[in-house]
């Protein structure tokens, strides 16, 4: 997901690391976090990762989701699982994710996701769908990757559940500063862009900003990092609904 918490499973950022940035984690975002991002992260990072995320834009009920997620590595094999949910009683979206990923060398890594989409709208009967989502990375050298993704690459429904994908780059500007990229297109959609600079303050802290052609078009944010545990904050600039906040939870060993 990239993947969805939005509407009709449209594309929606998860997570305030890549928020905070535009909505730019293709490339960069590892772990069990990347999972929302590119199947092929499950492969990066250390070897053992869980995700949470929580998000109520502008203390809408109706709006309110929430993101989990886990990863585990073994030499050059990744597993992880995902679940996200949006909605309330009267429409509420569920997508239980199994990913597998394979480092091909210290630079390529690829992944496939399966997931399971749950769709319950009050007075309705639910329905359900299978999807595949692919992802590629490529760690050319210390100072760039690439990533790609495709989701629902089997078609399911397409005016339903969205087909497009993803090319992200991440670069470092210099020893304190990073800068992310991505494009994307999705089915019937114009095509989006995002980007943002991430400027290490200090060891433990990290300040971003970002831009995106989505309608959450500007966000600044910010992420504490101690040892194994990471918390990230993204205040996003809505273009309708105005000013929101996102939090997330990152445990990396």
């Amino acid at each position: 997901m990239i993947q969805r918490v939005d509407c009709a499973f449209e594309f929606h950022p998860v997570g305030a690391q890549a928020t905070g940035v535009g909505g730019v984690g293709v490339a960069h975002i590892n772990g069990a976090e990347g999972l929302f991002w590119n199947p092929a992260s499950v492969v990066f990072g250390k070897k053992t990762a869980l995700f949470a995320a929580y998000d109520r834009p502008f203390d809408l009920a109706a709006l309110e989701s929430q993101a989990v997620a886990g990863a585990i590595q073994w030499k050059r094999h990744g597993l992880g699982g995902t679940y996200e949910g949006f909605g309330s009683e009267l429409y509420r979206e569920q997508a239980f994710g199994g990913v597998y990923g394979y480092r091909i060398s210290h630079h390529v890594g690829i992944g496939v996701q399966v997931r399971a989409l749950a769709l319950t709208v009050a007075g309705r009967k639910p329905r359900q769908w299978i999807v595949f989502d692919l992802g590629l990375r490529l760690q050319l050298n210390d100072s760039v990757q690439w990533g790609v993704v495709a989701w629902n690459t089997s078609g399911v429904r397409t005016g339903i559940l969205g087909q497009g994908g993803a090319l992200g780059l991440a670069t470092h500007l210099g020893e304190d500063a990073d800068l992310f990229a991505s494009i994307q297109k999705e089915a019937g959609m114009p095509t989006g862009f995002g980007v943002g600079i991430q400027h290490n303050m200090v060891s433990v802290l990290m300040l971003r900003v970002g831009v995106g052609s989505q309608p959450e078009r500007f966000s600044v944010g910010f992420g504490l990092q101690h040892k194994w545990l990471k918390v990230d904050y993204a205040g996003i600039w809505h273009t309708v609904l105005g000013m929101s906040h996102r939090l997330s939870l990152h445990i990396e060993k």
